[in-house]
């Protein structure tokens, strides 16, 4: 795991990679000669790292092995990544990093584990483990750097990664530390074109990158490689689609299998900034009295499993049979599905807390289908999870592909869902019902055909600092219900926020633009709390289709204080200020009064 504490206070980390085309091509400069070449007997000559291998052999960096060999392609654990940090920085000062629990004092790496956690270059996981033996993905050897040398960016994040066909993968708000590892050249791959953030880093990968490293610290000599001086082209694009999406687009791909015998469905979650702020994830401690682990590729629901990593359950379901309150369910990335063994819909029980990897959003740790579920409020529903009092949701993606499928019912209880992902439900992401009172944050809520989330009866409860885009409404919000709606960023769905019946829901910092039709639209007698003069509401409402704010109540004059709203404003709509008499705009004005 990487360096989370650090990646929060920096507001930029989920993962970082990347160097644009014109970035990677080193400049050319001779190697000392004074020192002698070490060769290695299954490092050819014309590899593509072959420079950067012997240069930090020469630097007694790294090493081979007694028969010669350098193995380039064989992948690098986290405990072999520490020792070669350790050798390649003088920042990391052994015995200034945290203790771990699998790392005893007797370990042949515990100094170089210690060094790099206490420089910022690694981190623990929760329990205070290491895992020495993991191997090391792309993504975080580039950004254990990047957080170990306190790299920023100077330059456009989109203009440094415009030469890869995948960056549409990187996430928004890891776009300057993505542009900061372009800038400083850290990555030297033989395909110049293509990131593969999630694969294992190979050896000649490691070597390259630290090297790199080296060489923007001042510590070594640019030198080329064959393979990586070429130049590449970033791919047009048209003024249209520019216009549309004027920023970065970041982007969850994940091709999965869907339960109840369907066809595979690609997932492919598309979240555009527009101007609005990047999605952070924001990872917060966990408490647990247990862990239970469940990998359904390599799991076996037996009672003597479950408890290490290297001994998973295979299915959710069993897991959660075995589950008290306290107890952490940890999700290895895979497809939950019916196929896989789960039973639908899936009930985290009280107190249980769910978790896949919070750093992605959800990213490939997919629970995915639907059965029937008989509600309190609503009859029979089609749902694929269930959450219970007290649990929690951290860190999975959810689609429910059944007809009128809902991926996550919250009845009457107080669940904690954070930094997931809700795509392509056949009808909503999230329902809220009852007397419910979850708390709804930092979660991606896209490509659902009825709603991002739904509130109704008299449910209340906090949804913060979500992203909703491309779906129908991004909430649909009714009944008597009065949740509060604060820091999210609604976009490009058909109509932004609908407020209906007599709900009263809380509107604060939310930026609402660029939906199809209208941004905010209240009907029945909904009368939504847009601001007042001692708590102004501080949204963005601006550059949707047809209405920014749209107000086809029976009566109700909708008042706003302290909201920047575009000029398409419709029906009754107050605008009080503290030195100044209300002003209330007609049915059929558009011209919003000054705020």
């Amino acid at each position: 795991m990487l360096n989370y504490q650090r990646a929060r206070s920096r507001a930029a980390l989920i993962m970082a990679l990347g160097v644009a085309a014109s970035a990677v091509a080193p400049v050319v400069m001779p190697t000392p000669a004074a020192a002698q070449t070490i060769n290695f007997n299954d490092v050819k000559p014309g590899h593509w790292a072959k420079s950067f291998i012997e240069a930090l052999a020469q630097k007694a960096i790294i090493k081979g092995s007694n028969d010669g060999s350098f193995r380039p392609d064989a992948p690098v654990t986290r405990a072999e990544y520490a020792t070669m940090i350790l050798k390649a920085f003088k920042k990391p000062k052994a015995g200034d990093g945290a203790a771990f629990a699998d790392v005893p004092k007797t370990h042949w790496a515990l100094s170089a584990i210690q060094a790099a956690s206490g420089a910022g270059f690694l981190s623990g996981y929760p329990g205070k483990i290491f895992k020495p033996e993991q191997k090391i993905p792309r993504a975080e050897v580039l950004l254990s750097l990047a957080n170990g040398l306190k790299y920023a960016t100077s330059g456009s994040p989109q203009k440094a990664l415009e030469g890869f066909k995948d960056s549409a993968a990187i996430p928004e708000f890891a776009r300057n530390s993505i542009a900061a590892a372009a800038e400083k050249k850290l990555i030297v791959y033989p395909n110049a074109t293509e990131l593969n953030p999630d694969r294992t880093a190979t050896r000649a990968e490691v070597a390259a990158s630290i090297y790199q490293a080296l060489v923007n610290d001042g510590q070594a000599p640019a030198i080329a490689s064959p393979d990586t001086t070429a130049t590449v082209k970033p791919e047009q694009t048209s003024a249209a689609v520019a216009a549309v999406n004027p920023e970065q687009t970041a982007s969850q791909d994940v091709t999965q299998g869907v339960g109840g015998g369907s066809a595979p469905v690609t997932i492919a979650a598309s979240i555009n900034s527009g101007l609005s702020p990047a999605l952070q994830p924001v990872i917060t401690p966990v408490q647990a009295k247990t862990i239970l682990y469940v990998n359904p590729a390599l799991g076996t629901d037996t009672s003597s499993r479950g408890t290490s990593e290297a001994a998973p359950y295979r299915t959710l379901t069993y897991a959660l049979k075995q589950a008290q309150p306290g107890t952490l369910i940890q999700l290895a990335p895979g497809n939950y599905t019916q196929e896989s063994g789960e039973i639908f819909p899936i009930v985290i029980k009280s107190g249980v807390i769910l978790r896949g990897n919070e750093s992605t959003f959800g990213k490939n740790v997919l629970i995915s289908g639907g059965a029937a579920y008989q509600t309190q409020t609503f009859r029979v529903q089609n749902i694929s999870v269930q959450a219970e009092k007290d649990s929690q949701i951290r860190g999975v993606t959810i689609t429910n592909p059944k007809s009128r499928g809902t991926a996550l019912w919250i009845e009457s209880t107080n669940p904690t869902v954070q930094n997931n992902t809700f795509i392509k439900s056949l009808r909503e992401g999230i329902f809220v019902t009852g007397s419910a009172a979850p708390k709804i944050t930092n979660n991606v809520f896209t490509e659902n055909t009825a709603n991002g989330i739904s509130v109704a009866r008299e449910a209340q409860g906090e949804i913060r600092n979500n992203v909703f885009q491309n779906t129908g409404f991004g909430m649909a919000i009714g009944d008597s219900s009065a949740p509060t709606v604060i820091g999210n960023q609604v976009m490009q769905n058909k109509d932004g926020i609908v407020i209906s019946h007599t709900s009263r829901p809380m509107l604060r910092q939310n930026i609402i633009e660029n939906n199809m039709r209208s941004g905010v639209v209240a009907i029945s007698d909904a009368q939504p709390d847009l601001g007042t003069t001692t708590n102004p509401g501080n949204n963005i409402i601006r550059n949707n289709g047809q209405h920014d704010l749209y107000n086809v109540t029976s009566s109700e004059t909708l008042m706003t204080t302290g909201n920047q709203i575009g000029t398409m404003v419709r029906g009754k709509v107050g605008f009080p200020s503290p030195d100044a008499p209300g002003q209330t705009l007609q049915t059929g004005q558009t011209q919003v009064a000054p705020q």
